[in-house]
């Protein structure tokens, strides 16, 4: 009796161990399956904040800097600089320690909004001064307003950098910037960088908007220009994204840079 049932627990026991390894091959097989023909999960890139931090690591500290709270003069480490509106609206009149600077008949370097360039004779004060001292160069930079604003003129800001040693002037207008007025060095060569934002335009159809960024560098003679790579190709980068959260977001990013942006 004792030996018969000995034989039926081992009996028992083995059945047990068929019906285990068998439960756990089907789950395999069913993880396999899920995994073949299940669409596959892939992260969604915050490129915005991606950007944000890229650039945060390659800004200029600038030496001073002023933010407009209704006075039309100052002094910033030696630099006595004035403004006022020219007569009949054309543009501002801005001296630097008596030099006068206008910006009537004055065209942005880049354009903001599709191809074309913005003139600068409508800009009528100044938010913001910052004074730059980076390696050799010294550059005060101005961000440039209309106000009160209205239209086109609401999303674009506008910057001149006057470079104090040489007197050259650059003007430049960006997309929805903000307050944002900020000089960089984006491949550590000692040389002051700027980037350009362009908005592109939006799909009508789809509602997706393109935005673009294209870098310039200060020559030697204390202007601005595009920077180029060996093959006289422009460095630039874009972002491709829907204008509503209730659109499927694209979220695409493209570039030719000095250096890789985004890092997959």
């Amino acid at each position: 009796m004792k030996k018969f049932i000995y034989i039926l627990l081992k009996v028992f026991i083995f059945l047990l161990f068929i019906l285990v390894v068998g439960c756990k091959e089907r789950k395999d097989i069913q993880k396999k399956q899920n995994q073949l023909f299940s669409p596959k999960k892939t992260e969604v890139i915050d490129y915005e904040e991606r950007i944000s931090w890229y650039l945060k690591r390659r800004k200029i500290e600038p030496v001073l800097v002023f933010s407009n709270n209704g006075i039309s003069e100052i002094n910033m480490e030696g630099y006595n600089i004035k403004w006022r509106q020219n007569s009949n609206e054309n543009g501002l009149e801005i001296s630097i320690n008596g030099k006068i600077i206008e910006t009537k008949g004055k065209i942005a370097l880049n354009s903001a909004w599709g191809e074309k360039r913005d003139s600068i004779w409508y800009l009528n004060n100044i938010s913001q001064i910052k004074l730059y001292k980076y390696e050799q160069a010294s550059i005060i930079a101005f961000l440039l307003i209309y106000h009160p604003c209205n239209g086109h003129g609401c999303s674009v800001n506008y910057q001149l950098f006057y470079d104090t040693k040489t007197g050259k002037e650059s003007y430049f207008s960006r997309f929805r910037t903000g307050f944002e007025l900020e000089l960089y060095d984006f491949n550590y060569d000692q040389k002051i960088d700027f980037l350009s934002k362009r908005f592109d335009g939006r799909n009508s159809a789809s509602m997706v908007d393109t935005t673009t960024f294209e870098m310039y560098s200060r020559l030697e003679n204390g202007s601005f220009d595009k920077y180029k790579d060996s093959a006289q190709n422009h460095y630039w980068f874009r972002y491709i994204y829907a204008s509503s959260s209730r659109i499927p977001n694209p979220n695409i990013f493209e570039e030719h840079w000095i250096e890789k942006i985004i890092k997959k």
